[in-house]
């Protein structure tokens, strides 16, 4: 891949790795280098190699976000789960919830 969709492909593969690692409770204490992503189909990514933490990761599944143009976004979540629910939030909504 050359230019922009090098590029894009960076962002899609750093997307995959923090969400999974979010997931997986080891935040970004685990260096994303360790996470390996293949991506063959940009709508299921695989996690394929997950050294050390191979059992955190192993059972996490992946998908991409609907995100707005200019943005990418994914959701990492536990086996079975084959959808989830994300909305955006507006300022006000946000000044709420965090009370």
């Amino acid at each position: 891949l050359a230019g922009a969709e090098r590029t894009i492909r960076i962002f899609q593969l750093w997307t995959i790795k923090e969400a999974v690692l979010k997931r997986a409770g080891l935040g970004l204490s685990v260096p994303p280098a360790e996470v390996g992503v293949e991506l063959q189909d940009v709508e299921r990514p695989a996690i394929v190699l997950s050294r050390p933490h191979g059992e955190e990761l192993s059972s996490v599944s992946v998908r991409p976000l609907d995100a707005p143009d200019g943005y990418l976004g994914a959701v990492a979540m536990d086996p079975g789960v084959s959808e989830a629910l994300v909305r955006p939030l507006d300022a006000t909504t946000v000044a709420q919830l965090a009370g």
